[in-house]
């Protein structure tokens, strides 16, 4: 049963990655990366994915969104891939669950692995250039077909091979050992990775902050936010009404709100007149 376990894992981290568009179809091949990459692909999905799988949903939430908080504002600009976060959302967070990690661990380890996850981009074009005369002698000869079907097989099975073996024999093997490594290790070490897992996440939403608000004044509202949930204890949704409401009143007290407005009242005035 682990082992159809570990096989299912592994070929969900296969599948996530943004090079595996057989997600998408042939009309619309980079249909897969909305599917595999931005979906499968995120550690909160990957999580608990992995949660329902193991038995255990509510450790692989909680470690999805430890993970998922960190990475918020991950890109890969132009194909430029530093880190894979498909890696973390499966066979990391399940070596978590099976582990009884916490979360602080959990995203020590995601780190590291998530850098070392990219270099398999790397490898597949370094074996795909190796054997790229296997298809490019179909497209000498004119046959685009043959071509097509080549380039997807054999690109496509290395670029598998690359993900879901590493994936399987991490799961298999590291989540025999893992916990017991754990516990190996000095408490000051410990303490250091559960410091780690709490400041992270603070700083992939800061991250995130950056990269989405053109505005600082509009920080404001994010530590409003923040402080109703911290010390006032108000849940999601009651906060979510609370944004809404702050948004329409700072809409029609802005420029736009204003303007709208007044052009509304001169019209009037002018029909009255």
């Amino acid at each position: 049963m682990f082992v159809i376990q570990c096989i299912i894992i592994s070929l969900l981290c296969a599948v996530s990655g943004n090079a595996f568009p057989l997600l998408g179809n042939l009309k619309r091949p980079l249909s897969g990366n909305s599917l595999g990459w931005y979906t499968l692909g995120r550690p909160l999905i990957g999580g608990t994915i992995c949660g329902i799988i193991l038995g255990d949903i509510k450790a692989g939430v909680e470690l999805g969104i430890g993970v998922q908080l960190v990475y918020l504002a991950v890109v890969t600009p132009g194909g430029a891939v530093g880190l894979d976060v498909s890696f973390m959302a499966y066979p990391v967070i399940a070596i978590g669950i099976l582990g009884k990690l916490d979360a602080g661990a959990t995203i020590a380890i995601a780190s590291g692995i998530g850098v070392l996850g990219s270099f398999t981009f790397t490898a597949q074009a370094a074996v795909g250039s190796m054997i790229k005369g296997i298809y490019t002698k179909a497209l000498a000869d004119h046959d685009y077909k043959s071509f097509v079907k080549k380039f997807w097989l054999y690109n496509q099975t290395i670029y598998f091979a690359l993900r879901f073996i590493p994936s399987f024999i991490a799961i298999y093997f590291g989540a025999q050992y893992i916990g017991d490594f754990m516990e190996m290790l000095p408490q000051f070490v410990s303490n250091g990775m559960n410091a780690l897992g709490g400041i992270l996440p603070a700083v992939g939403i800061a991250a995130l902050l950056t990269t989405t608000i053109h505005n600082k004044f509009f920080i404001i509202f994010f530590l409003v936010g923040f402080t109703l949930v911290v010390f006032m204890n108000i849940n999601i949704i009651g906060l979510t009404f609370i944004a809404a409401g702050i948004a329409y009143l700072y809409y029609i007290g802005s420029d736009k709100g204003t303007t709208y407005t007044n052009n509304t009242l001169t019209v009037e005035e002018e029909e009255v007149l």
